[in-house]
């Protein structure tokens, strides 16, 4: 799904996700909800990311650690 919005392993589009997920968890509006169990909390992320080819919504799941949120999931959404 990347690949159809022109994001490919490449340092570009790596600094370019890197980017976008570190404007996510500036803003605590895009939290979806929060997960618990035995490993932690996780915060399910909603967001828009725009690649040179289009955009596409992404989740994403955020362990909350002692050292700051680790991102452990992105689920890109749309049509296939």
């Amino acid at each position: 799904m990347f690949g159809k919005i022109g994001i490919y392993d490449t340092p570009v589009s790596r600094a370019m996700l890197r980017d976008h997920f570190n404007e996510v968890v500036q803003n605590d509006d895009n939290i979806l909800r929060l997960k618990e169990n035995e490993y932690g909390v996780t915060q399910v992320r909603e967001s828009l990311f725009m690649g040179p080819g289009g955009i596409i919504k992404l989740k994403s799941a955020w362990l909350v650690a002692n050292e700051g949120l680790m991102l452990t999931t992105v689920i890109p959404k749309g049509k296939q």
